[in-house]
């Protein structure tokens, strides 16, 4: 039951992200809130779904597996956009979870850096990596201490 309650979690994540009558920033802000308000022992779960996905250095991997100029983006922000369908079809298509990770990226970054708002979009999206590097910190500080 605990990997269908994560693949759950990761589904809202992406569908919360696909939203478009919702802004960047509140679609962020909406996925961080939903992870700190699950149960300690769902977020410990979906904390190691994202290990078992990305190994156990993720939570600190500052450097996106795709980088253009300037920008750099953590693979954990890729997988939440992604979901589980997105994953799927990426495995079912014979790809690595790197190279499906660093082809999403790569269309964002297409779809995006031409508009007016890219600096912002990126922004947002640095904001949210850094929401959700603190949010695994958390779940960790919480597992080494104990709590459920």
């Amino acid at each position: 039951m605990a990997l269908h309650d994560d693949l759950i979690t990761l589904s809202n994540c992406a569908d919360e992200w696909s939203t478009n009558n919702t802004s960047l920033s509140k679609q962020s802000a909406n996925i961080l809130h939903a992870l700190h308000s699950l149960p300690l022992t769902k977020q410990k779960l979906f904390y190691h779904l994202l290990v078992t996905l990305l190994g156990a250095h993720w939570p600190k991997q500052v450097l996106s597996l795709f980088e253009n100029g300037f920008y750099k983006l953590p693979p954990a922000l890729w997988l939440t956009r992604l979901g589980p369908r997105g994953l799927a079809a990426g495995w079912t298509a014979g790809k690595t979870t790197e190279v499906i990770i660093k082809d999403a990226e790569e269309a964002w970054l297409r779809a995006n850096n031409r508009g007016w708002d890219f600096e912002y979009k990126i922004e947002v999206l640095e904001t949210f990596a850094a929401g959700l590097r603190c949010w695994a910190a958390e779940v960790e500080a919480a597992s080494v201490r104990g709590l459920e």
